[in-house]
């Protein structure tokens, strides 16, 4: 088999669309978490060691003022500047309506580093006084402080992870005069969160996760950062039960079941009521005897393996880095099979424009990379206009089939998520669409037919139209 190529040119230019031109309008809900967003197209470019190659020192101290403008008085960053209304307006009555964020905060510091500042002006004090209030008494972190200082917003692991990052980075191996979080009782809620398969869930009693498994593991490495001559917990102690389920449970999440088989198109949900009809019995016997078998993996299927972040789930892209990471931080991951992990990643979720997707043949995605925003059109493009009024679903259990009405349409003057088209092709995943017989293919031309894009969301409710737009192969 060919070796698998990492598409290093094409993961930049993504990530520096997503930098220096506007997102998709899909992310106007996501504005108030600006910061998230800019640390993981900044931290992206980092990672491909072109970050001070492909930016000047200006933008790099644009960037930085930004973000200490997100800087609340009180102490912490907010997630973006559009919550600020003015030190000279600010108060004690008012302050909550414009509060810091546990996960802003941490993502601001760490952009601060890796632009290259000195956190001179970060108010440290403030910061580290602000965040023992943050702490719930089971131990947890919220996100938010509310009115009368209430703890709001979600208590999960995520949180404890950010709270545990933004102690380690301020407070610094020689510590702080400043009264410290309560250490003993964050220890002891992740601790509870480890279910009895061996993962680590959001909360006590909950379903293990890898995502939280890796936020659970993430906190606890900060806290040991700062205290290394104290007793390790016991999920990072080799040897004891914690730490060894865990290693089983995280080397089990890797899996072949990509989840990129094919359905028959006009299989509808009328066969699967019909099966499990036939299923039923009140005999447990009978039902495991009328359970079809499963094949058998093939050779060629077990070439990839991805990673999921729960049982009996598909591989997902994400998880490779949240199980992965997890298994580093054990000194684990020589357990994992890298090899077929590579391939699964270059091979299956890698996209042609850059990024990666969620799953095989989908786009870019949120944490996996950002989606890119369409700035390459020349003025010779074409452009079409496909009316959601006109789209209908075709029977299929999955909705992949979609009928469209394409019409000549002015240039796109407004960004909006990417969708592709395959005219009378068939595609691994997402929305397989085909001409409307209203409009003969003959009669588009020959480069709308290899490839077609299309801005805006599939919905057949909305009455409006989306824009789509013909590339040229990238």
């Amino acid at each position: 088999m060919a070796e698998a190529t990492f598409n290093r040119e094409r993961h930049l230019k993504y990530f520096l669309r997503c930098l220096k031109t506007f997102l998709p309008s899909l992310y106007t809900s996501n504005d108030s978490n600006r910061i998230l967003l800019a640390f993981f197209t900044i931290a992206g470019l980092d990672i491909l060691g072109e970050l001070h190659n492909k930016t000047i020192p200006e933008e790099r101290q644009g960037y930085i003022e930004w973000i200490y403008h997100c800087q609340v008085p009180s102490g912490g960053f907010r997630g973006f500047t559009g919550t600020d209304f003015g030190l000279e307006r600010r108060n004690s009555k008012n302050e909550s309506w414009d509060p810091a964020n546990v996960p802003s905060t941490f993502f601001a510091l760490l952009l601060l580093v890796i632009l290259g500042d000195d956190l001179s002006r970060v108010k440290r004090t403030e910061c580290l006084q602000w965040l023992p209030k943050m702490q719930r008494e089971n131990g947890s972190f919220g996100e938010v402080l509310g009115p009368n200082g209430e703890v709001a917003g979600g208590g999960d692991l995520r949180f404890c992870c950010f709270a545990a990052g933004t102690r380690y980075l301020l407070r610094g191996n020689s510590g702080s005069d400043v009264e410290d979080i309560d250490v003993d009782k964050l220890v002891g809620f992740i601790e509870a969160c480890q279910t009895y398969d061996g993962g680590i869930a959001e909360a006590p009693l909950c379903e293990s996760h890898s995502g939280h498994t890796y936020c659970g593991i993430g906190a606890l490495t900060f806290l040991g950062r700062l205290s290394e001559g104290d007793k390790p917990a016991a999920l990072l102690s080799p040897g004891s039960h914690a730490f060894e389920t865990l290693t089983r449970w995280l080397v089990s999440r890797q899996t072949s079941e990509l989840g990129d088989e094919e359905e028959d198109a006009h299989e509808d949900d009328d066969n699967t009521d019909s099966a499990r009809d036939s299923l039923k019995t009140d005999l447990v016997d009978e039902v495991f005897d009328q359970l079809p078998n499963l094949p058998a993996p093939s050779s060629e299927s077990l070439q990839w393996a991805g990673f999921n972040g729960r049982c009996n789930k598909y591989a997902d892209t994400c998880y490779s880095f949240w199980n992965g990471a997890t298994l580093t931080m054990m000194d684990r991951f020589s357990l994992a099979d890298t090899g077929r992990n590579r391939r699964y990643l270059l091979e299956k979720t890698q996209h042609l424009i850059g990024g990666f997707g969620k799953g095989v043949g989908e786009p870019p995605g949120r944490s996996r990379q950002l989606r890119c925003p369409f700035r390459h059109l020349t003025p010779d493009t074409q452009i079409y206009c496909i009316l959601t009024s006109e789209w209908c679903h075709l029977p299929s259990r999955r909705n992949r089939d979609l009928r469209a009405l394409t019409r000549p349409c002015a240039l796109v003057t407004v960004q909006y998520d990417i969708y592709t088209l395959c005219p009378g092709g068939k595609r691994e995943k997402g929305p397989n669409l085909v001409l409307n017989d209203n409009r003969r293919e003959e009669s588009i031309p020959p480069v709308c037919r290899s490839m077609y894009c299309v801005h805006g969301t599939v919905d057949t409710e909305v009455k409006h139209a989306v824009l789509a737009s013909v590339l040229r192969p990238l």
